[in-house]
């Protein structure tokens, strides 16, 4: 099906003259002689003057920064240059490559443009720059300025520059850009040139108020195509046309006739052609318009969906499933299921080769024989996952099975050995369970004796050593370092006291503790009173009414001595 008139198409671009088709031009202006960046509020403009009627097709920047970056173009009105094009850009990395941009914008000849970027504070934009290159004449124009604008105009993407800002030239240099120039021609032909506004200056049917033509394309240059010529379901077919349901990808001009109550082929007619009940066993097939649409073979007036399975290897009840029910020996027992096409049809269990009439009884739980039950032996009548037949001794008592352990002392066969309370020795000690305190230890029986500081009761006597105890309340043991147990300002780490006593357990009594507190009046050097040369004061206990401080100390080591020797 022609979608444009293709003859009138070849006539028109044949009578073409050879000049009229358009010029694209692609200048690179500045350079990197010179890097800089900035995160003030800056524009960077190169100012431009066409010779001719031009479209400006596309612009690349030499910059980088991690923010957005504005494009803009300018044009001179008057006393200002108002902005005819705006765009941004996000290079995504401070490193600086080429951000192209495409305009398609209609420049006026004679006409000065300023053309570049701008970024806000706080964005910091990176870009390169020579002050050395020179301006040369284009075929199209020529650069004419290149200006830094600072933060007062910068500030904001301005809608207008004062033309005084965009007045100061300079005889050399420019930011590095680079524009794609179409100077303005009507290549094709059709009285409208690409500044006119032809949005499709090869094809001489497309250009501002073209009659639009049944072909996808935007002929009138409006910015798209007609509504009908739209292909929204992708079947390569246009309103225009003939889809008759763009939305569906199943209906177009001759597309086959399904039954679903649509016109699917757009012929005005809806599910013809459709055949009904092929077979006459009243049941229409599955692709018909009318009855049931459920025979899954409408040539057989045996096969439909209130037919009787038979063992054909066909689906005769037309369910998904062949010869279901009429199976042969699935267990390859010798004995088939109920139903089956052959054999014997009565074993109650087709896929356990163990179980068919006449197998022997197993002790599993299981109808083995089909005789539709088990024997009462191969019940679990105490739910606790062993069978009579399998050496549970009571089946009425699920502490009773074979995987408990024995209890002493309840007059019972717990464990189902045929034992009653069996004192079991498992350590190998000499003792059994019911005596032994830890019958997985050797070392722990009741004819063990007590080993100290271990933290076990080795004996079994329901006690620890003695050694393991805190009689004195000090928070240590003698096992942990208490030298005393009897004594709670004896232990590993006291203070040392005035009792010639070893408090800190270090195996030591300080030499000074025979003299500690003497505060007689006359010391060994001869000085006078208040014990100046004792090491403590004021634990002298000696005077006329009772034994000489030499007797005190006599009795003070008896006393530890027997202390001890406890």
């Amino acid at each position: 099906m022609p979608k444009r008139l293709l003859a009138a198409l070849i006539l028109c671009l044949a009578l073409l003259p050879a000049s009229a088709m358009a010029q694209t031009y692609t200048n690179t202006f500045g350079g990197t002689s010179s890097n800089s960046s900035s995160s003030s509020a800056r524009m960077k403009l190169n100012q431009y003057t066409p010779t001719m009627d031009c479209t400006l097709v596309s612009a690349q920047f030499w910059v980088g920064s991690t923010g957005t970056v504005n494009v803009g173009v300018w044009e001179e009105q008057g006393s200002s240059y108002v902005n005819v094009f705006s765009s941004s850009v996000n290079p995504g990395s401070t490193t600086k490559s080429w951000q192209n941009v495409t305009m398609n914008l209609a420049l006026t000849a004679n006409t000065e443009y300023a053309i570049g970027i701008q970024w806000g504070s706080g964005t910091t934009a990176y870009y390169s720059f020579s002050s050395t290159s020179t301006y040369s004449a284009l075929a199209w124009g020529s650069q004419t300025d290149w200006e830094d604008v600072t933060d007062s105009i910068a500030a904001s993407f301005p809608a207008s520059i004062p033309g005084s800002v965009l007045t100061n030239p300079n005889s050399t240099g420019g930011y590095r850009q680079e524009l794609t120039i179409s100077v303005n021609s009507d290549s094709d032909g059709d009285g409208w040139t690409t500044g006119d506004g032809d949005c499709d200056d090869t094809d001489p049917l497309i250009f501002p108020g073209a009659t639009e033509l049944c072909d996808g394309l935007d002929g009138d240059c409006d910015g798209s195509p007609e509504a009908d010529e739209l292909d929204s379901d992708g079947d390569l077919w246009f309103e225009c046309d003939g889809d008759c349901d763009d939305l569906d990808a199943g209906t177009y001009p001759n597309a086959p006739e399904v039954c679903d109550g649509f016109d699917n082929d757009c012929d005005s007619s809806v599910d013809e052609g459709l055949t009904f009940d092929g077979d006459g066993d009243g049941y229409s097939s599955i692709a018909s318009c009318g009855g049931t649409q459920d025979d899954c073979d409408d040539a057989d007036t045996n096969t439909n969906p209130g037919a009787s399975e038979i063992c054909d290897s066909e689906d005769n009840d037309c369910d998904g499933d062949v010869d279901e029910g009429l199976s042969t020996d699935a267990d390859a027992d010798g004995v088939t299921a109920p139903g089956s096409c052959s054999g014997s049809a009565d074993d109650c269990d087709d896929n356990d080769p163990l179980t068919y009439p006449g197998a022997t009884e197993l002790c599993d739980g299981v109808d083995n024989d089909c005789v539709g039950g088990v024997p009462s032996d191969e019940a679990d009548g105490d739910g606790d996952g062993y069978l009579a037949c399998a050496d549970d001794c009571d089946d009425s008592d699920a502490d009773v099975n074979p995987g408990v352990a024995e209890d002493c002392g309840n007059n019972v066969d717990d464990n189902c050995n045929g034992d009653i309370d069996e004192d079991v020795d498992i350590d190998g000690d000499g003792y059994g369970t019911c005596e032994d305190c830890n019958d997985n230890l050797a070392a722990v029986n009741p004819g063990a004796d007590e080993v100290e500081c271990d933290g076990v009761d080795t004996d079994c006597d329901g006690e620890l050593h003695p050694d393991e105890a805190d009689a004195d309340g000090d928070l240590q043991t003698i096992c942990d370092g208490d030298c005393d147990d009897e004594n709670p300002e004896t232990y590993d780490g006291a203070a040392e006291g005035c009792g010639n006593e070893d408090n800190d357990c270090d195996g030591e009594v300080p030499e000074d503790e025979a003299d500690c507190g003497d505060d007689d009046d006359d010391d060994d050097d001869g000085g006078g009173g208040g014990g100046g040369g004792s090491r403590r004061g004021g634990c002298d206990v000696s005077d006329s009414s009772g034994p000489t401080g030499w007797l005190w100390l006599v009795f003070a080591a008896g006393a530890l001595g027997m202390r001890r020797r406890r």
